[in-house]
């Protein structure tokens, strides 16, 4: 009801402003800071046994004629890995594994590995180098695929997911390349400007 002829008004709420698509403020403004997501320095050395079991995860769904990819990222998914520990486990994909086995002849590329097994029994089956470099890149994608999604809150964090995917060759979904480019180049301009800092990046 109106008091003394003079109706009450609901003030408004402020409204964040954004710069550029996917972009916010400078965190400074907010009362607290996130930390690091990416900084693999932090997360304990996992070895080639987490790397190995990705691989395997996505050998055996091939092997029954099932995506080897969404295999892989199921796993992942299931094994809750941090994400300073899923930027590692990239690196460990593609150097020691991914690479390695490239260099391999055609000769070699047949020869079992003896830790690449799936099935049991009867059905058990050890997979070639051929069929590890295919699962190998079947989890790195996978890995690639869940860090985009990964909410960034700091410059040196997107630098290091821009410096991935660099060292890589740019591999990731095809689901996700426009949307990753848009994010890069919005970010690198930033950088070319000297401003980098004053903004908190997540996924556009």
């Amino acid at each position: 009801m109106p008091f003394d002829g003079v109706t009450a008004s609901r003030p408004k709420k402020a409204r964040p402003t954004y710069r550029a698509k996917g972009i916010r403020q400078s965190p400074e403004r907010r009362p607290f800071f996130m930390p690091r997501v990416f900084d693999v320095s932090t997360c304990d050395t996992m070895g080639l046994w987490e790397a190995r079991l990705a691989i395997c995860a996505a050998f055996e769904a091939a092997r029954k004629g099932k995506n080897g990819r969404k295999a892989a990222q199921h796993y992942l998914a299931r094994r809750r890995l941090e994400p300073a520990a899923l930027m590692r486990l990239a690196l460990d994909l593609y150097n020691n594994h991914i690479g390695p086995m490239r260099a391999c002849s055609s000769t070699q590329s047949a020869t079992p590995l003896v830790w690449l097994k799936a099935g049991s029994g009867c059905t058990a089956r050890t997979g070639t180098t051929h069929d590890g470099i295919c699962g190998a890149w079947d989890a790195l994608y996978a890995t690639v695929s869940i860090l985009l999604e990964v909410p960034v809150e700091r410059a040196e964090d997107e630098s290091a997911l821009l410096g991935l995917l660099h060292h890589i060759g740019w591999r990731m979904p095809d689901h996700q390349r426009k949307r990753a480019e848009r994010r890069f180049t919005a970010y690198v301009s930033f950088c070319l400007r000297g401003r980098a800092d004053e903004l908190s990046w997540r996924p556009a």
